[in-house]
């Protein structure tokens, strides 16, 4: 396994000038974005510190960062340590997926108030699971809004194995060929 580049923040703010991407590209408002924790970071690779770019981000549970840029198919990565994102919601819901943007393109989606957990990486699904399963928590749905792939397949069925108890469960599905919440999203028609 090959490790992470050496990325280091230079200068942190609230989303401003990526908001359009999100908005046009992603289909997700400013309001949809409320509480995310996604910022805008200003970003250097410690052996090019000429390279500099701005970047979305937000930090995981373990103090990380998950960095990646609002267009789709671009920048993607993480300043160490990796980890998983918990957003605090305020029902008694639960909905998890892969990424930040596709939580909150899943709650989007099913129009739900919910705790938003991100998974960051599929490899991270057993580790949800028994942080869960810790938590001894009930909740009255979960939503498992994972990637319609292998390993999005295999995280499900890894989640599944442990939360089997601790609520009703949905498998999200997305009807407009969607891959996952977030090009479910944009594959429809919204008005802001």
């Amino acid at each position: 396994m090959s490790s992470s580049p050496c990325w280091e923040i230079v200068e942190l703010r609230a989303v401003d000038k990526l908001l359009n991407k999100f908005i046009h590209v992603r289909k997700l408002t400013q309001n949809d974005l409320m509480n995310s924790e996604i910022k805008e970071l200003k970003i250097v690779h410690s052996n090019k510190p000429t390279t500099n770019f701005w970047i979305a981000g937000h930090r995981n549970i373990n103090d990380g960062w998950e960095l990646f840029n609002p267009q789709v198919g671009k920048f993607k990565s993480c300043i160490a340590p990796k980890g998983l994102s918990w957003i605090k919601g305020i029902t008694n819901n639960l909905i998890i997926a892969e990424s930040v943007i596709d939580v909150i393109s899943a709650k989007k989606l099913n129009n739900i108030e919910a705790d938003l957990l991100s998974l960051n990486s599929t490899t991270m699904a057993k580790r949800a699971g028994e942080a869960i399963l810790k938590r001894n928590y009930s909740y009255e749905k979960i939503i498992l809004a994972l990637d319609n792939d292998k390993s999005g397949e295999e995280a499900k069925n890894t989640l599944l194995s442990y939360l089997k108890n601790m609520g009703t469960i949905e498998v999200m599905k997305y009807p407009s060929n969607g891959k996952d919440p977030s090009s479910e999203l944009m594959s429809r028609t919204f008005s802001f």
